[in-house]
């Protein structure tokens, strides 16, 4: 699968602040996934809970998925 990447170009054009929070997102996302393919025990489980959260959002959903984001790039850092 393909991973993220961000152009200098692009990460020129946005304010500190903006590419900051892009950054930072790109980092939970590529620990989780790192963590989701070779880690997770019940994928499944985890796949459906997160197409729920984004299918039926509420505010709880995504403190949820955006608390599993920075518990497992913790995590992944740690080892």
């Amino acid at each position: 699968m393909k991973k993220l990447s961000l152009t200098k170009e692009y990460l020129k054009s946005i304010d500190s602040i903006e590419k900051e929070k892009i950054i930072s997102f790109v980092d939970l996302y590529e620990k989780y996934f790192d963590w989701f393919t070779n880690e997770c025990s019940d994928q499944y489980d985890e796949l459906y809970w997160l197409i729920d959260s984004a299918i039926n959002p509420t505010k709880q959903s995504s403190k949820n998925v955006n608390e599993v984001l920075k518990e497992t790039y913790k995590r992944m850092n740690e080892r």
